[in-house]
């Protein structure tokens, strides 16, 4: 109803030439309102020719019609008189809402409709009753719901709905004036007649008349908007700098300026599209062509380019920034081929088990690379994993620590999975102390798999190596006796032992064994301490492991080991310059014992400055020699080479095949690479570097020299 009521405005002022506000300025808003509805504008066209009261009645029969489609609600008035008029049908009593109502309305009388209430006052009571017998108040149009009011008119803005009432008196005004536009429409279309147009021509001449009518009175309002504002001093800098001047084709730019004496050209205006207030895209005005009014996109050509000016110096600190924290290395990319070199060589000693060489060719590309870059982050995982394998647990923890702080992610999370599972496995082990952690356990249970510990039951005979016979307890006995206990009470001993008869020379053998076992600790843990010394580092020269756990300083530890002190090579070698008189020549087992100090003369001087020795034997042969010297610092082993030996005298070779010339066997022993245990102001003690097991027993093992003085030998 509410389209039909447009259409015949629509009409009427198209044959008078007028236009009205709630007309649309779009022509095609228009064209799209005529052509949904072309059916009821074309039914309601047919009935203009009706007298009034055919007109009333197809007004009703249009309200029931949307009655029943729904799209007319009926208002809480209207559903108030129905429930009145049933009940008058059932011929019932007034009821407590309606006796409310009716002293309402006397009260208030007609100023109940300013409080939006619309109740029965006695006026209203006489004209309802004489309207007619139903009684039933009329519904207002517009109780429409909201969707189907967007269904049938999505772009039609909100506009005041009338009554019935006010519909019938609108549409009875306004029926003369849509039949005389639909004559004149007639007339002015090839002079056809009445009875000669169609429904669809007379809809299609609507629409053209209303579009010609409407885009002239467009067209010309906004050609007046556009001039008032061209012309308007009060037009603003930015608005007038947003629109981009159009000039003609081939002449140059007109020059504007905003300062004083320069000359101002306002830009062209453009036509600006106003969106409808239901739209979604926009309400505020926006130039229909947005290319023409603010120019195009990036224009890329000759001398331009897009890099940003501050690219490159972004770049530059960021490269500066991953080469102070170590994530690029110019050193690994100059080292590439070093690098790959001894990953490769690593694994393929990590896959033969030759772990040594694999750390060995790892710590020397130490030195160019990072622990937070991925060519160093790999180079230092494959060594801690190397480092965990040679059983050095103490360097390996520490590389995992460090590249668990990779930024590397995925350096980051295997050093992660290795440091787990390497600290669970010593937790379980040494703090939580669980059988199944220990090595003998472990040892258990492999010599219960294998049968080994019921395999001496086979035997007849089964020897207990620590069975100890105490009915002939002579041997054990004489060990007890002497038994040295301490470096002091060895020395004491060496220096006592001059000759035959002075003391017990298996106490002289123990000594010197007790002197060779503290040696051989002092020497052991001064290489520990050494080595954790020699931490591989980075390529900053920053150490990358911690260094290893050691029992503290080797000195005091020397000192704890009765009070044995191993003096340092430099010293050692120091001390090893002078002369020296062979003492005595002992067995490494036993109780051979040879004494040379009052009866052979074997001498030897060491000049440590040029690195040369010379000695000689005096007996019934004399024999002299000379040579250079080697000194091995970290083992303390003393060589001769290129020595040149002179003999004299006679009978030496007769008692040489006897065995009868110690001083023989002096010289030839003191020719073997010797490691010096100990070394004073007093006392030099040797033992000799020959490939023996650890049962076999080797004659003249241990040397004993004691000091004179420069020049007191022949």
């Amino acid at each position: 109803m509410k389209i039909f009521h447009c259409a015949v405005v629509l009409l009427a002022a198209v044959s008078k030439g007028t236009s009205f506000g709630f007309v649309s300025t779009c022509p095609r808003h228009v064209m799209t309102r005529v052509l949904q509805n072309d059916s009821i504008v074309g039914r309601q066209a047919s009935t203009l020719k009706m007298n009034k009261v055919d007109r009333e009645e197809e007004i009703r029969n249009k309200i029931r019609e949307l009655k029943k489609q729904g799209k007319i609600k009926p208002s809480e008035n209207e559903q108030l008189d129905s429930l009145v008029k049933s009940r008058s049908e059932l011929k019932l009593g007034k009821s407590a809402i309606d006796d409310y109502a009716d002293k309402l309305g006397a009260k208030l009388g007609k100023k109940s409709r300013a409080f939006g209430m619309n109740l029965p006052t006695a006026s209203t009571k006489i004209v309802s009753g004489a309207a007619n017998v139903e009684g039933a108040k009329k519904p207002k149009l517009g109780t429409l719901d909201e969707d189907d009011l967007i269904e049938l008119d999505d772009d039609y803005d909100d506009e005041e709905f009338m009554t019935e009432v006010e519909l019938q008196q609108q549409l009875e005004i306004e029926s003369e004036i849509a039949r005389d536009a639909i004559d004149t429409l007639r007339r002015n279309i090839d002079d056809k007649k009445e009875e000669e147009m169609s429904e669809k021509d007379l809809m299609d001449a609507v629409s053209r008349a209303l579009l010609k009518t409407n885009f002239k009175t467009t067209r010309e309002k906004t050609r007046e908007e556009v001039e008032e504002k061209s012309t308007s001093p009060a037009m603003s800098a930015a608005t007038a700098s947003s629109v981009r001047p159009t000039t003609a084709a081939g002449s140059p730019p007109a020059k504007t300026t905003s300062g004083v004496g320069g000359s101002w050209s306002p830009p062209t205006q453009t036509d600006e599209y106003k969106p409808s207030k239901s739209g979604t895209w926009g309400v505020f005005p926006r130039p229909k062509s947005i290319s023409q009014a603010y120019g195009g996109g990036k224009r890329v050509g000759a001398g331009i380019t897009n890099v940003n000016s501050n690219s490159n110096e972004v770049g530059e600190l960021l490269r500066a920034f991953n080469e102070r924290h170590g994530i690029e290395v110019q050193s690994e990319n100059d080292n590439k081929e070093i690098i790959d070199e001894a990953l490769a060589i690593a694994e393929r000693a990590m896959g033969r088990g030759i772990y040594g060489v694999g750390i060995s060719a790892l710590e020397k590309v130490t030195q160019y690379c990072s622990t937070k870059s991925e060519t160093g982050g790999n180079v230092f995982l494959n060594l801690a994993m190397l480092y965990e394998a040679e059983g050095r647990a103490d360097q390996a923890l520490s590389l995992y620590r460090t590249l668990a702080k990779s930024p590397n992610e995925k350096i980051k999370m295997n050093a992660d999975k290795l440091l787990y599972g390497l600290e669970a496995m010593r937790f379980m082990r040494d703090e939580a102390k669980l059988k199944d952690f220990s090595r003998k356990k472990q040892a258990d249970t492999f010599i219960d798999a294998t049968g080994f510990k019921d395999m001496s039951s086979k035997f007849d005979k089964v020897y207990n190596t620590a069975y100890l016979d105490l009915e002939k307890g002579q041997y054990y006995r004489i060990l007890t006796e002497n038994v040295v206990r301490s470096t002091r009470e060895a020395r004491q001993i060496l220096l006592k032992a001059v000759a035959s008869g002075e003391v017990e020379r298996l106490k002289v053998v123990q000594a010197l064994r007790s002197i060779s076992r503290h040696f051989d600790d002092a020497l052991e843990e001064e290489k520990k301490q050494e080595e954790s010394k020699k931490v591989p580092v980075d390529f900053q020269g920053r150490p990358i492991v911690g260094p290893l756990r050691t029992e503290g300083n080797p000195l005091v530890n020397s000192k704890g080991l009765d009070n044995f002190v191993l003096s340092e090579a430099s010293q050692t070698l120091e001390n090893l310059a002078g002369e020296w008189r062979l003492q005595l020549m002992a067995d490494r087992t036993g109780d051979g014992v040879d004494f040379f100090y009052n009866t052979t003369l074997i001498s030897q001087q060491i000049d440590t400055v040029d690195m040369i020795y010379s000695s000689t034997s005096q007996g019934l042969r004399s024999t002299s020699q000379s040579g250079g010297i080697m000194f091995d610092g970290e083992n303390r082993i003393l060589t001769r080479e290129g020595a040149k030996a002179y003999t004299g005298g006679s009978g030496g070779d007769f008692f040489g095949m006897f065995g009868g010339n110690k001083s023989g066997r002096g010289v030839k022993m003191s020719n073997v690479p010797q490691q010096v245990l100990s070394v004073d102001s007093v006392l030099l003690v040797t033992r000799a570097i020959v490939k023996v097991s650890t049962v076999d027993n080797v004659k003249d093992y241990y040397s004993v020299w004691r000091r004179v003085d420069r020049g007191s030998m022949p």
